[in-house]
């Protein structure tokens, strides 16, 4: 590893105020040790980056300097190029720093997909219905009942997948990848007629459930009805989420358009 940039990280680290979790909250397995860094670690991280190297992410380590009676002892812990290669990234460190979950931020540096579309189904969920906090989205999110929190949240979780998927291709070679960020994009910001919207209110949860489950021709259904009744034509953006390329990605980009539903929606009731 490059001895320079490993202390200055760590030096960042140590004196640094502002670290994202309480070290005091943590025990010392390895795994744990990621929530420790901090917010000028990461950005230094990308100074560092620029200046030393891509490659310069394979090599980063934490080293701790603890004490155990008189003895002093010294722990190195290597962080995966991979987990490097996300918190290096501005943009995903600012929308965690904005979620500030600690579990959020075990799914996002663990790159557990399947556990971030269970965790924007709930907030979602919790977001289009009546009930009290659900006691498995309380396990990831504090405030768990505060749905203006939770639609902030939502959009983060979004904006988070798209740029992964974008930051985890750095060379380029999908395609694919690249357009899914696009996509996310487009389907948050997507301009949806009144009309439209008082359509889908009324099915949100019904919608929801149909986008757990996966089946996508019911939700077309529904969608294309919505649509349909209130004569406004169908956007080409949804549409290109019911493409077969995009079956791995559909609960992602379906929940991030009903996101953007939920946030209009809540804009009309205020007006």
């Amino acid at each position: 590893p490059n001895f320079f940039l490993t202390y200055k990280l760590n030096s960042i680290l140590e004196h640094d105020p502002f670290t994202l979790f309480d070290p005091r909250d943590l025990n010392s397995s390895a795994d744990r040790d990621y929530r420790m860094i901090s917010p000028k670690f990461l950005y230094n991280t990308i100074k560092f980056k620029s200046l030393l190297g891509f490659w310069s992410l394979s090599n980063i380590e934490i080293i701790k300097l603890r004490k155990k009676g008189n003895e002093k002892i010294i722990e190195y812990h290597d962080i995966p190029q991979n987990v490097a290669v996300v918190l290096a990234d501005n943009e995903i460190v600012n929308y965690l720093l904005k979620i500030n979950e600690e579990k959020v931020f075990e799914i996002v540096i663990n790159l557990d997909f399947y556990k971030m579309e269970r965790l924007y189904y709930l907030v979602l969920r919790q977001m289009f219905s009546k009930e009290d906090g659900n006691p498995e989205l309380c396990e990831y999110i504090n405030k768990c009942k505060d749905k203006r929190r939770l639609k902030n949240i939502s959009r983060y979780i979004s904006l988070i997948y798209a740029r992964l998927y974008r930051v985890l291709d750095r060379g380029g070679s999908n395609m694919q990848n690249s357009k899914i960020d696009s996509l996310i994009y487009s389907l948050l910001n997507l301009e949806i007629n009144d009309d439209v919207l008082d359509s889908i209110d009324n099915m949100l949860l019904r919608l929801l459930e149909q986008v757990r489950i996966g089946n996508k021709e019911n939700v077309y259904y529904i969608l294309l009805r919505c649509f349909v009744v209130n004569k406004v034509e169908f956007p080409p953006q949804l549409s290109e989420i019911f493409k077969e390329k995009y079956d791995k990605h559909f609960k992602m980009l379906m929940f991030s358009f009903l996101s953007n539903v939920s946030s209009k929606l809540n804009k009309e009731n205020k007006k």
